[in-house]
């Protein structure tokens, strides 16, 4: 489990692990998604394509489809209660 501190102004630091996982930057934006379990899953919000054109070239990292990765953050909630 990965963990990270709330400040008294209700800010949390994204763990570099999970914002490499994510894909996600300084001034990206991430959306929350509560479910029926009452789990919390993060996801980064879709860029307008314009802001990401060539970045697949540019990536040597595995691609994992949107599926895939809320898999792997479901299964990262359920560790942390493990």
């Amino acid at each position: 489990m990965i963990e990270a501190a709330i400040t008294s102004k209700g800010q949390v630091t994204i763990p570099k692990k999970i914002r490499e996982i994510l894909h996600v930057q300084a001034g990206d934006k991430i959306g929350f998604v509560l479910t029926e379990s009452g789990d919390v899953l993060v996801q980064p919000i879709s860029k307008p394509a314009a802001e990401v054109f060539g970045l697949l070239a540019r990536m040597n990292e595995e691609i994992i489809s949107v599926e895939d990765m809320e898999k792997k953050l479901e299964n990262s909630f359920r560790d942390r209660d493990v």
